[in-house]
């Protein structure tokens, strides 16, 4: 789930109410770059998926808006989520990436 709160602009705090999330992908940092996307996620039938803020996208979810690719399966390990897409003022791409040992345990 991305922090809203984080979201910076070359080091400037930016301000927006959601995200038109183009891609949510599943990275194992400790692969070839070719092969270390294990699960993407994008939008059906249109450019951008709203993602409002504290919004969570579930993997084991059938959000008939989404469609999942998963390339492999999850083990025990660290993965990277990251989540780009536009402001809502379709003014800054915006992009958030977390590390988190999975399978994930919330806080």
């Amino acid at each position: 789930m991305p922090v809203f709160s984080s979201a910076t602009v070359m080091e400037n705090p930016i301000s927006f109410n959601y995200i038109k999330m183009e891609e949510l992908v599943i990275l194992d940092p400790n692969t070839e770059v070719s092969s270390h996307v294990k699960i993407q996620i994008k939008p059906v039938n249109k450019d951008y998926f709203s993602l409002k803020n504290g919004q969570k996208v579930c993997l084991n979810s059938n959000d008939i808006d989404l469609e999942q690719t998963i390339y492999s399966k999850l083990n025990r390990q660290l993965l990277v989520v990251s989540i780009g897409g536009l402001d809502d003022k379709e003014e800054h791409f915006i992009s958030f990436q977390k590390e988190f040992d999975y399978p994930y345990a919330p806080e």
